[in-house]
C-alpha cells in the first residue's frame, strides 16, 4: 500500500464517510437475511450489513422503474458512495462548484430517520449520495 493518498474534498467541512452501495438483483440472495427497509420514494428497498468492518448498503430494485434495475442490467454492481455531511444544501453547492451535477432534489431516506438526502453524479468517479446529519425544518419522521 502507498503512503501517498490525495485528498479530494468535494462536499466541504464536516463530511464523513458512511456506506458503500452495492445493487442486488434480491437481498433473498445474500448470505444472511437482514432487516430490510422499503424506499418508495427511491423505488428500492435496502439492507445495511458490515462486510468485515465496512458498512453496506445492498439496495434492490423496487417495483417500477427502479434506477438500479438498469445497473444490475448493465452489470454494475457498486451503486455509490455515501456520506454524511451537515448542510445537505451547502454539500450540494459545494459539490457543483467542483463539477458534480445533482441529478435529483433532497427528499426524506426512509432507511435514515426520514432524513434529507440527494444524489450527485461525478463523470469518473459516478454516484455520490449524501444524507444530513440531522433532521431539518422541512423534514418529518413518518
Amino acid at each position: 500500500m502507498t503512503d501517498f493518498i490525495d485528498q479530494i474534498d468535494s462536499f466541504g467541512p464536516g463530511v464523513e464517510f458512511d456506506h458503500v452501495g452495492l445493487a442486488v438483483a434480491s437481498l433473498d440472495s445474500l448470505p444472511v437475511q437482514p432487516h430490510s427497509y422499503v424506499d418508495a420514494i427511491q423505488k428500492v428497498t435496502v439492507a445495511f450489513l458490515s462486510i468485515h468492518g465496512v458498512r453496506t448498503e445492498a439496495v434492490q430494485p423496487g417495483n417500477g422503474q427502479s434506477p438500479v434495475t438498469e445497473r444490475l442490467r448493465q452489470g454494475t454492481k457498486l451503486s455509490h458512495l455515501y456520506f454524511r455531511v451537515p448542510d445537505i444544501d451547502a454539500a450540494i453547492r459545494e459539490g457543483r462548484s467542483k463539477g458534480l451535477m445533482p441529478i435529483s432534489r433532497p427528499v426524506p431516506a426512509v432507511a435514515c430517520g426520514c432524513r434529507r438526502n440527494d444524489w450527485l453524479f461525478c463523470p469518473v468517479l459516478r454516484l455520490f449520495e449524501l444524507v444530513e446529519s440531522s433532521l431539518t425544518e422541512g423534514a418529518s419522521k413518518s
